[in-house]
């Protein structure tokens, strides 16, 4: 347990700092000026009729983006909480730290093209 935690305390603080230093870019601006003006819900319910056809994906954008500080804590929080529960249903008691690495690796190669 305390392998899997140091895990997911170094993924949650990892991406803790880089979701501080980013800013809004994109879409984001979009998002995060019609969530401030707007009724989030009417605006995603919209947008799903209209063009995009996701409603809870929107419904993210705009609650999230126009709150940076809230977007500061759910991201880290998602990505430690997905390290965790890959790691909790693929452990079976051999190779434990094979395992985080393994988790780690996959996460941290992603390509950003």
């Amino acid at each position: 347990e305390l392998m899997i935690t140091g895990a997911v305390l170094f993924v949650f603080f990892f991406f803790s700092l880089i979701t501080k230093m980013t800013p809004l870019a994109g879409d984001d601006w979009g998002y995060a000026v019609q969530g401030m003006n707007e009724n989030p819900f009417a605006k995603a319910w919209e947008f799903y009729f209209t063009w995009s056809g996701r409603f809870f994906s929107e419904l993210w954008g705009f609650i999230v983006a126009p709150r940076k500080w809230l977007w500061n804590i759910l991201n880290p929080l998602l990505f430690a909480a997905i390290i965790y529960f890959i790691i909790k249903l693929t452990y079976k008691k051999n190779n434990l730290l094979v395992l985080i690495i393994l988790v780690l690796s996959l996460l941290f190669s992603v390509d950003n093209t």
